[in-house]
């Protein structure tokens, strides 16, 4: 037998066993190319993915779109804020119909304008379209995508206009177009090529929106704010929020002030406490005999340790014979009538902190009445005088 016949492996389904692979006959051989989308450097390598969005020769994104890259393939897609439109990628925006009124400072208007189909009326609608994005992009910046003139009514001069607002730069249109045609009616007026026009209301929706309508109410005519919301302007800006975030301030309020008002009425109880405490402690004390009867005065006050500066000691006249009480110290409170007997007061006097010592607070001290011979003290006095 002659080896002239080729035997075709790839009727082997093992010879190239990976999936990622097909089998080409040769001539007495064979290869496992790698299927398309994958390729290798080295037969003895496994078949890798291309990346064909890293060479534009690979794939067939055109700008906008953009490349994906799958195993073994790729995909295009729109960029966010762009819409596929039959393969094209569109601006992704959300058009409002809106008609202005406007006003000329010129007299007589060329009725031609109220034609679309004329130049008169292309002309002017340019303009007040330029002059309507100026205002816009100082207003919302690129969110304003285009504000076209479809044509002009009567009544003054009223513009039916289509604004479209880019949602490629735009993250609430409901708060951007409000912010725009707020901002058109506070500018009030246009430059309209050598000319001037009064802007003096928009309508939208069968609604009339003026100088003096605030953001809130032209914000709910192009979107509506949950049970749980409601519209609130801010700086400028204007969303619909929870209905807790207009308590937010009251809130913090309540949580700061209500502690601090405990800290203070505590504060307070203390020092009614304090003052109470401290003027029973003023008090002064009651004597009281085994009779019942009741000595009653104030003691005098010692200062630096000097003697007492005053004695008003007062003792009922019930006692005239008592001559003076004995303490236990061998102090003794004497009648103010036996200080003018030369006594010498210094030896005979008790102090409101001697006493305070002796005495329990808010108790009754009972003291049997004292046995003093006030001549016989006198005598005494008189013999230590003339000896000494």
């Amino acid at each position: 037998s002659t080896c002239s016949e080729d035997i075709d492996e790839c009727l082997n389904n093992s010879t190239c066993p990976s999936a990622l692979e097909t089998c080409n006959n040769l001539n007495f051989s064979y290869e496992c190319r790698c299927v398309e989308g994958y390729s290798r450097f080295d037969p003895k390598e496994q078949c890798q993915d291309v990346n064909e969005c890293l060479d534009p020769s690979l794939n067939n994104c055109e700008q906008p779109k953009i490349c994906s890259n799958t195993n073994g393939s790729f995909t295009c897609s729109c960029p966010q804020g762009y819409v596929d439109v039959n393969g094209n990628c569109q601006v992704k925006f959300k058009a409002f119909k809106v008609r202005i009124t406007l006003v000329f400072t010129y007299e007589q208007t060329d009725p031609r304008i109220f034609d679309n189909r004329t130049q008169q009326f292309q002309a002017l609608a340019y303009l007040v379209a330029e002059a309507l994005m100026k205002i816009g992009r100082r207003a919302i910046g690129e969110a304003l995508l285009l504000v076209k003139i479809n044509y002009f009514t009567l009544g003054s001069v009223i513009a039916d206009t289509d604004i479209e607002i880019d949602e490629r730069h735009s993250t609430n249109v409901a708060a951007d177009m409000a912010k725009l045609l707020r901002s058109y009616l506070v500018q009030g007026q246009l430059t309209v090529g050598n000319d001037t026009a009064n802007l003096t209301k928009i309508d939208y929706k069968n609604e009339t929106i003026t100088s003096s309508t605030s953001l809130c109410p032209i914000y709910l005519l192009f979107t509506t704010c949950s049970m749980d919301q409601e519209c609130q302007e801010t700086n400028g800006t204007v969303a619909c929020l929870l209905i807790g975030d207009t308590d937010r301030d009251i809130l913090i309020g309540v949580a700061i002030g209500v502690p601090l008002f405990i800290i203070l009425v505590t504060v307070v109880v203390i020092l009614i406490y304090c003052c109470r405490k401290k003027k029973s402690e003023d008090v002064p004390f009651h004597l009281t005999p085994p009779d019942g009867s009741v000595f009653s005065g104030s003691l005098a006050i010692r200062r630096s340790g000097s003697p007492a500066e005053s004695h008003s000691t007062h003792l009922p006249p019930d006692y005239p014979e008592t001559d003076s009480i004995l303490i236990e110290d061998g102090s003794r409170l004497f009648h103010p009538e036996q200080r003018q007997s030369g006594i010498n007061e210094s030896q005979y006097s008790i102090f409101w902190e001697d006493m305070s010592k002796m005495l329990e607070p808010y108790k009754n001290l009972h003291i049997q009445r004292p046995q003093f011979n006030f001549k016989q003290s006198i005598d005494q006095s008189s013999e230590q005088e003339s000896t000494s």
